[in-house]
């Protein structure tokens, strides 16, 4: 498995690429994304193969995958084959992106914000010089896909030598054939059953989720149905659940996880892009989470050392205060004080933010903050419905 401190690292090399200055030109290769014959039809997996010829070598590479959203769904990003030993003996080697590649299939497209594409990286220690598959990709062709042809490409970020040298490189595309009748122009000229392209918009946050209440959660509190409802309405908007077992834990304390997951998919909802949060990739269930916020600069890659570690309220806000736009923080005080929060104090620009939004009252009637204590569960989900209700804000 990919340790944290990897992923970590290809984040960091994605966001210094721009610092790659190219030195002398290096011999050109093809990287082409490669389909064999055939039509497809509507349901049907597709394995394609992106292989490289004439490779001079190569050490690093950056690399989105873009397909149309409304015929190809991406299911998955293969670094690995299993090799057959013998009958009874499998291996799985990598192909030559190496053993250390991280994949993501929903980047959000730095150039885009609104689209989602493909994404892998890899970092191999010294140049791999051979010929063959650099990795795989798995398609399912959408049930309402239109007929005709589609493409797969590959959209270049970095692909560098050991000697940080730029490649040239010619990429090539796919072109698939789908078997299934032509959808019907509508009056947008677009084709029916298409998928409308995600908009970002508080309209976005929705109560959709079903609150049965938990066994520890005392309705009569202040976070409580009776009162503020902030369980309620932060599980009904889908950012936040219980803990199991029936139970919410309200007074727990909460880690600096599970505020990123938090704050991730409050972007997430907001932005409209349907990002699939999956907890299978990386060794940490929040790695898809972290991965998500640092690529929608939510917060740095190097903010937080240990994710495991209880959250300080400044933490918690300098997190949620980058969940949303700050136009979409617009303030509702002009001036505020808040006397345990100096104006050079770490996430003291976002703290005050925050109170001049009406997402944050403190814990006293002064308006001290407590930065530095810890948060618990039901503070959590009073703040970030705040964040994004703006009817909840005061």
């Amino acid at each position: 498995m990919i340790k944290r401190n990897m992923i970590l690292g290809f984040l960091c090399l994605l966001l210094l690429t721009t610092l790659i200055v190219p030195a002398m030109a290096v011999s050109a290769c093809t990287v082409s994304v490669q389909a064999d014959g055939g039509t497809r039809k509507p349901g049907e997996s597709v394995t394609l193969k992106v292989e490289i010829s004439q490779n001079p070598g190569f050490s690093n590479f950056d690399l989105g995958i873009v397909y149309d959203r409304n015929v190809l769904t991406l299911t998955g990003i293969q670094t690995q084959q299993d090799v057959k030993l013998s009958d009874t003996e499998t291996v799985s080697t990598p192909f030559l992106c190496g053993p250390l590649a991280v994949v993501n299939l929903q980047y959000i497209d730095e150039e885009n914000g609104n689209a989602l594409i493909g994404y892998i990286a890899a970092a191999n220690v010294q140049n791999v010089t051979k010929d063959g598959t650099l990795f795989t990709l798995s398609f399912t062709v959408k049930e309402n896909a239109p007929g005709g042809k589609t493409q797969v490409s590959i959209k270049p970020f970095t692909f560098v030598n050991e000697q940080r040298q730029e490649l040239n490189v010619s990429y090539l595309s796919a072109e698939l054939t789908i078997d299934a009748p032509a959808g019907e122009q509508g009056a947008n000229g677009q084709n029916a059953g298409a998928e409308a392209q995600p908009s970002a918009s508080m309209d976005n946050f929705k109560q959709t989720v079903t609150y049965s209440g938990y066994s520890d959660v005392d309705e009569s509190k202040w976070y409580g149905t009776q009162k503020e409802g902030a369980v309620l309405c932060a599980v009904q908007l889908g950012i936040m659940a219980g803990r199991g077992n029936g139970k919410f834990a309200p007074e727990d304390n909460i880690t600096l996880a599970e505020v990123i997951k938090m704050a991730a998919v409050t972007h997430s909802i907001y932005m409209g892009d349907g990002y699939i949060f999956d907890q299978s990739q990386g060794d940490h269930w929040w790695d898809t989470y972290l991965t998500y916020a640092v690529f929608s600069g939510v917060l740095g890659a190097k903010d937080f050392q240990n994710l495991q570690q209880t959250a300080t309220r400044a933490q918690m806000a300098y997190v949620f205060a980058h969940a949303l736009p700050e136009a979409e923080l617009e303030p509702l005080h002009e001036t505020v004080s808040v006397p345990d929060v100096a104006s050079g104090s770490p996430y003291a620009s976002e703290i005050l933010q925050l109170y001049r939004a009406g997402i944050l009252h403190g814990r006293s009637a002064d308006g001290r903050f407590a930065p530095d204590s810890a948060i618990s569960r039901a503070e959590a989900a009073a703040i970030i419905s705040r964040v994004a209700c703006k009817s909840e804000r005061s």
